[in-house]
């Protein structure tokens, strides 16, 4: 079917849609003219369709989960750090003792078995393709880097038990 072909029958189907209408719903401005309906320049496969159907795809779902967790996290250290330093900043050895042992008693490892499972389903789920170069998965033509996993170490990187580094990064 050829370009022209496929804009008379478009033609043909606003002015069939016009009739259907009632002249009172049609604005005076538009009467007697064809409906302007989006069209749409792509098809969507009937596969994606019943997936649509069924809401987000898992891998989806599974990284707002982790992104939701891993702000939470940041938000409840940040909130902690914040209330220490107010309550025992004067004393910046008793601050970094019980900070350290604060961030040793989170607990981490659900979240990181959710970042890790995300890591592992995610290409594949996602289908992303390969570079041939580097053997990487590709989100687009940006190559993917799987999420990082929490750790005490990262964590006291972020938030460090010394207050005087604390108060240079402006963490405070």
């Amino acid at each position: 079917m050829s370009v022209r072909d496929n804009i008379t029958r478009m033609k043909a189907r606003d002015q069939l849609i016009a009739k259907k209408l009632e002249s009172a719903d049609i604005p005076e401005e538009l009467k007697g003219k064809p409906l302007k309906l989006p069209q749409m320049n792509f098809k969507i496969s009937l596969e994606k369709l019943v997936q649509s159907m069924y809401g987000p795809p898992w891998y989806a779902l599974r990284a707002r989960q982790v992104e939701d967790k891993v702000d939470g996290l940041m938000n409840k250290v940040a909130k902690e750090y914040k209330n220490m330093i107010d309550t025992l900043g004067m004393n910046a050895e008793i601050f970094a003792q019980q900070w350290k042992e604060y961030i040793g008693s989170l607990q981490l490892e659900e979240l990181n078995d959710l970042i890790e499972r995300h890591n592992i389903y995610y290409p594949v789920e996602a289908n992303l393709s390969i570079d041939l170069k580097t053997e990487g998965f590709l989100v687009g033509s940006t190559a993917w880097e799987p999420k990082e996993k929490i750790t005490t170490g990262g964590l006291l990187e972020r938030f460090p038990p010394d207050i005087d580094i604390a108060i240079t990064r402006g963490t405070i």
